[in-house]
């Protein structure tokens, strides 16, 4: 722990920089005659902000699907404000492209949550394959929205050692109490590994649909805009 103070120390220090120069960028350009780039500015700090967070959520083996729209947000400002800002020619017509883009990226979220909601149950029931029974040894909770959710920890007994499992999932959908046991399965090579079937449906189901509606919002506003194309023609 010693060792890593120091690096931690000046991670935390560049960090530090970096939001408080990007906030300053975009203050900078949105009063400048180059107002596009203050979009870039804002499109550069949520792309490195999500890759980081991608990467630290596989690390920590808590991936969750919507991660994935900081980086794709990111990307798309800086293309587009990039773009408008070194090739004056193109402006026209990446204007006109713009809510085709932007629709486009909703697509693509969308398939990516659909896909996350159905391959990740999948792997978890190939690699956690040892049922056991874990009890909830305490409930966090927190606010979102007005509404309060929970996020139960879970201690097993495994290979006569005890290990404390929690997925950092909040939800107020078959809430769990201290004191319960819940039916799990574990990755017997990485005990840490776990999901639990009633849970792990609800979540499937929920990525699954959510993924849906962004795709399909897209789609109907695209063959929308086509109609009207085509009448206005």
């Amino acid at each position: 722990m010693t060792k890593n103070k120091p690096l931690s120390i000046l991670f935390s220090a560049l960090f530090l920089i970096w939001f408080f120069g990007s906030v300053a960028a975009m203050i900078y350009f949105s009063k400048s005659e180059t107002k596009e780039l203050c979009v870039a500015a804002f499109g550069q700090f949520f792309f490195i902000f999500g890759l980081a967070a991608i990467v630290s959520s596989i690390k920590s083996k808590n991936f969750h699907a919507f991660i994935l729209f900081f980086p794709l947000i990111g990307a798309g400002c800086l293309f587009f404000s990039l773009t408008y800002h070194f090739m004056p020619d193109k402006r026209e017509s990446l204007m006109d492209m713009l809510p085709y883009a932007m629709l486009g990226l909703f697509f693509v979220v969308g398939l990516v949550i659909f896909l996350y909601g159905v391959i990740t149950p999948v792997l978890l029931t190939k690699k956690c394959t040892y049922g056991i029974y874990g009890k909830v040894i305490s409930v966090r909770s927190r606010y979102e929205d007005g509404t309060k959710l929970y996020c139960p920890t879970y201690e097993i007994y495994y290979r006569g050692e005890s290990i404390k499992l929690c997925d950092d999932f909040y939800s107020n959908i078959s809430v769990k109490r201290e004191g319960e046991s819940v039916e799990m399965f574990i990755d017997p090579d990485d005990p840490t590994r776990f999901y639990i079937p009633s849970h792990n449906r609800f979540t499937s189901r929920f990525l699954i649909i959510f993924g849906l509606i962004f795709m399909t919002v897209p789609l109907i506003a695209l063959f929308g805009m086509y109609m009207q194309n085509k009448t206005g023609g």
